[in-house]
């Protein structure tokens, strides 16, 4: 629960701070860099539990080596702090302290700019689901119900995961310049759609070649949002409440949705008695994803507001 509170409130603040400090013409690529780290940091956290538990003995692991992990993480963070303390503001900020009254930017979020906010949480809504069924579920649905090694799977999911990091700046650059990044988005999302029936069903037996198939070509997709979405989130909102509003968007619709997305899969499974459902509750939710996108207006090629 506290990491879960430091990260909703600094990642954002990460996001808008990097898009707010760009060219107009590299905001996609500028903001994508905030889940590149993202990324990074579960690649780096699972080769450090790898290591700690291949290089350390049982009792060793369960005395002490365990915290071996969050000490290395604790440095990282304080080397975040200290380059964090002397970033300057951007030009945006210092615009905002000058005219903002006393007006609340959280009550702004939910009443002058309540559109927006809806619109953010029914992408992040369908962002979260993708992401989550993608990059967290897939590999416990392959052991639980494709019969594949937990270990293998995972090796598969993290070879993936290596392959988005360096998607993830490829996709917001294409943004940049390109194709519109509601546009963008929207088409990976359909593509998701369209083919994750054919693509559950062709890894159900837990084949090992299918299954890096699937996961890559899943991980592809959905490395287009991770490097879109977030500049996609900063030009959503207005500055006097772009950060509150991005906030509640974007943890309501990753955090709950989109991390109540396994366990909603288990229990359609469950109750259906059919393995794929997880694959209906993407498409159902890549369509929500698509209706908050088609809603927007798309500010890829406009100055921040």
């Amino acid at each position: 629960l506290i990491q879960g509170l430091s990260v909703g409130g600094e990642f954002s603040s990460s996001v808008t701070y990097l898009v707010e400090t760009a060219r107009d013409d590299e905001r996609g690529q500028s903001g994508s860099w905030a889940n590149v780290g993202s990324m990074l940091g579960m690649l780096i956290g699972s080769g450090l539990a790898a290591a700690a538990t291949n290089f350390l003995d049982d009792q060793t692991l369960h005395d002490w080596g365990w915290r071996l992990p969050f000490l290395f993480g604790a440095v990282l963070g304080c080397i975040g702090i200290l380059l964090s303390r002397h970033l300057p503001k951007s030009k945006h900020f210092k615009q905002h302290e000058v005219d903002h009254g006393k007006s609340s930017p959280l009550r702004l979020a939910f009443t002058r700019n309540r559109r927006e906010t809806i619109q953010g949480l029914l992408f992040a809504s369908g962002y979260g689901a993708v992401f989550y069924i993608t990059l967290v579920y897939l590999p416990n649905w392959l052991h639980d119900y494709a019969g594949m090694d937990l270990g293998e799977a995972m090796r598969i999911n993290t070879a993936a995961t290596a392959m988005m990091v360096v998607l993830i700046p490829v996709a917001g650059w294409f943004s940049d310049h390109y194709v519109r990044r509601t546009r963008l988005m929207s088409a990976a999302f359909a593509a998701m759609a369209l083919i994750c029936v054919p693509l559950f069903w062709w890894i159900r037996d837990g084949d090992v070649l299918a299954s890096v198939s699937v996961q890559f070509v899943l991980a592809a997709l959905i490395a287009i949002p991770c490097g879109v979405a977030p500049a996609t989130f900063v030009e959503l909102f207005p500055t006097e409440d772009r950060l509150s509003g991005y906030s509640v968007a974007f943890n309501i619709g990753l955090g709950v949705v989109g991390g109540s997305t396994p366990m909603v899969a288990t229990w359609l499974i469950e109750t259906t008695g059919n393995s794929l459902a997880p694959a209906g509750y993407l498409i159902a939710l890549a369509i929500v994803g698509i209706v908050g996108l088609a809603w927007m207006q798309d500010r890829s090629r406009e100055p921040l507001r």
